[in-house]
């Protein structure tokens, strides 16, 4: 058995595209975000999550990506790990 797969039988469909979108105080840009990119998305022929990751954000940001998450499938969010130096 062979752990490598042959590219030749992946359908599209088997396939997923992760977006990464680091995010810090953006709560204004984050409906024009999702408002361009969905569409977008939703044209390909691929399984596809949004990954947001909140910075510590103070400006609402991951209020807004919460609400949004309960409305959307495929929109997730991370809080960004605490680095103290």
């Amino acid at each position: 058995m062979s752990l490598q797969s042959d590219p030749q039988q992946a359908t599209r469909r088997e396939l997923l595209l992760s977006i990464v979108v680091p995010v810090f105080n953006e709560r204004t840009m984050l409906p024009v975000f999702l408002e361009n990119l969905l569409p977008i998305l939703q044209s390909l022929a691929l399984k596809s999550e949004v990954v947001f990751v909140d910075d510590g954000s103070q400006d609402g940001s991951a209020e807004y990506l919460k609400q949004m998450i309960s409305k959307m499938p495929g929109i997730k969010l991370l809080g960004a790990v605490v680095r103290r130096f």
